[in-house]
């Protein structure tokens, strides 16, 4: 394994970067995907419940809830489509963006805090 010569730590392959890509494609297809089902029966859940106020579904949240609830399910959604754009750039290059790794951590961190204050104000 080749080493860094500033650091000295290992380096990846190519062929070793490519398929951390395969597997990066596959979670954030299976992360974006699931996350996606999820907002689209959570809003028809919500429609439905609108629409038919007799039943016993409904929302008792405020709306603001509603939107960190959103905020939280763009911010997942987000994070498994630059996972898909990053797995496929490392795929095609052999070598990581680190500008797509700077994306992911942004959204992590917007995830986050969008889940810290739902959490703070559901208490």
């Amino acid at each position: 394994m080749p080493v860094c010569p500033r650091c000295g730590r290992g380096l990846f392959s190519q062929t070793n970067v490519r398929v951390r890509g395969v597997l990066l494609t596959f979670l954030g297809l299976f992360l974006s995907g699931f996350m996606s089902v999820i907002a689209f029966f959570v809003t028809a859940f919500l429609i439905e419940a609108a629409k038919n106020p007799k039943s016993g579904a409904k929302f008792n949240g405020e709306e603001h809830m509603l939107i960190l609830t959103y905020l939280i399910f763009a911010g997942v959604i987000g994070m498994g489509i630059t996972m898909i754009f990053a797995g496929l750039w490392q795929i095609i290059f052999g070598r990581r963006n680190m500008f797509l790794i700077w994306i992911f951590f942004a959204l992590i961190f917007v995830t986050y805090f969008a889940g810290s204050v739902f959490r703070g104000l559901a208490e």
